[in-house]
């Protein structure tokens, strides 16, 4: 079985799934590919800089 994992690196509940995330991963019959994503991830995303945090 093959999993993909979407999750978004500044996302704290994204972190939430890590103990769920781990016992996938031990699992010899499951590929788990981690692909991260999100409100940051690709051209024309938003940006973290001075004037996004004002």
């Amino acid at each position: 079985m093959r999993l993909t994992y979407l999750f978004d690196p500044l996302c704290g509940w994204c972190y939430g799934a890590g103990p769920a995330v781990e016992t996938l991963a031990a699992h010899d019959a499951i590929t788990l590919e981690l692909l991260p994503t999100g409100l940051f991830a690709g051209r024309g995303a938003g940006r973290m800089d001075a004037q996004f945090s004002e």
